[in-house]
């Protein structure tokens, strides 16, 4: 992916190795990737810059807050960040809980890790 390499994801995360693991496969597909381990550091890194990431992986179960509570900071209105794409994953988010998180703005939400990076591509396609 040649146009990936000037792409940067931020993952908010907080299971270190898994965090570690998409960090290196995101890498190895040209993408320039930072991490976060919780969401009040994602919701600050995003705030500090918010020209410098073209999408985020969001894990749903964080120790802060939930994966909801920070993709509607992400998403208010206030934020300078709401034109970014959100792809959200969690083993345990219900139906009703990825409807809530679609209306609020996540452009996916998944239960499969194996489909961030396919969902990853399909934001940043629409997004050009």
């Amino acid at each position: 992916m040649t146009e990936a390499a000037k792409l940067k994801v931020l993952i908010i995360e907080n299971d270190p190795d898994y965090a570690k693991k998409l960090k290196s496969a995101l890498a190895n597909d040209g993408f320039d990737v930072m991490l976060a381990a919780d969401g009040t550091a994602g919701v600050e890194i995003m705030a500090n810059t918010p020209r410098g990431f073209n999408a985020v992986v969001l894990n749903n179960a964080l120790p802060d807050m939930n994966g909801l509570d920070v993709l509607t900071v992400l998403k208010s209105p206030a934020s300078r960040v709401t034109d970014v794409p959100v792809i959200m994953v969690a083993n345990d988010l219900s139906a009703e809980q990825a409807e809530e998180a679609k209306s609020i703005g996540a452009h996916a939400c998944l239960s499969d890790r194996e489909e961030i990076l396919p969902a990853l591509n399909a934001a940043l396609n629409r997004q050009k």
